[in-house]
């Protein structure tokens, strides 16, 4: 005989279910009683389990039921129970809600109260918490950039097991080894630390890192090279559009710049320079969104 609220299994003579205590019905038959539950129903039914231990203030089902709703996209009713499993001290709860504030699911947009419950469960060594905080850093999502503050939060997602930390911290290592080659080709008079940082930004660039690639259109536009040949211009153009598609916003700029005045093997082509403007103000590029202004007053 089963029970016809839960679906559990009951014990002979049982005149209450012992998993949900709801009270046997013997009028019912045994057919009726073990026919099966549908999907709808057990869906059903498990919501109902977790409401009820979420009232009873089981934190663990507090925080179940706020990500029921958050997956139904119903951030209001989340939020409750997120807030509610957070004040009992469940970690993901408060990761859960530093999210909602960060990316503004059914709430605005705020950075201050994201990285309030980020960092309170970074202090609680949850990873993936940690691990945006870096994120967030990394990219000044919010905040002044601080690559510093950032490497110091990957490397602890990292030690606490976060894969993603790991490429994070690679990538912020990578960027300041290219800054540094970046600076010595262009303030540096010695040809063997010259040479050793052109080869290694090469080395990334060719490897798809973008950095690197900008950085070696920034070495071939530079206007302190010695000579400025056919060859170094087909160079810096190559890399310049390398960083453009890999999603620099400054590249982007520079290539609709160039689209929209022409220079020698790129023709003018108002619409391939609006195409690029465009991205690089999607990035938040404000000197793109003039531009832009520019070419439609203009540019008819």
């Amino acid at each position: 005989m089963f029970c016809k609220f839960c679906g559990s299994e009951l014990r002979n003579e049982a005149r209450f279910c012992k998993k949900c205590g709801k009270p046997v019905d013997t009028s019912e038959t045994v057919s009726e009683a073990v026919a099966p539950v549908s999907e709808k129903n057990a869906a059903d039914i498990q919501f109902n389990e977790t409401a009820r231990l979420a009232e009873s203030g089981d934190m663990n089902a507090q925080f179940e039921l706020g990500r029921i709703f958050a997956h139904k996209e119903e951030f209001t009713d989340a939020i409750i129970w997120f807030e509610k499993a957070a004040a009992q001290g469940h970690v993901l709860a408060i990761s859960s809600l530093g999210i909602i504030y960060l990316d503004g699911y059914g709430v605005d947009k705020d950075i201050n109260r994201a990285l309030e419950y980020l960092e309170k469960a970074s202090d609680m060594d949850d990873p993936y918490s940690t691990n945006l905080l870096g994120t967030i850093y990394y990219d000044g999502t919010g905040v002044k950039q601080d690559g510093e503050k950032a490497a110091m939060y990957f490397e602890k997602a990292a030690k606490l097991g976060d894969a993603n930390a790991f490429l994070n911290l690679g990538d912020y290592y990578i960027k300041r080894a290219i800054d540094c080659y970046a600076v010595i080709l262009s303030d540096c008079e010695d040809k063997e630390f010259v040479d050793s940082a052109y080869s290694n930004l090469l080395k990334y660039a060719e490897s798809g890192v973008v950095d690197a690639q900008f950085a070696l259109y920034k070495y071939y536009s530079t206007e302190n090279l010695k000579s400025y040949s056919e060859e170094t211009r087909k160079k810096s153009l190559k890399w310049l559009m390398k960083a453009a598609e890999g999603g620099i916003a400054s590249a982007q700029y520079d290539l609709g710049m160039l689209f929209s005045t022409g220079v020698r093997s790129i023709p003018k082509d108002t619409e391939k320079a609006i195409e690029w403007l465009t991205k690089a103000r999607e990035q938040g590029n404000e000197a793109a969104d003039y531009a832009i202004r520019q070419i439609e007053k203009f540019d008819k």
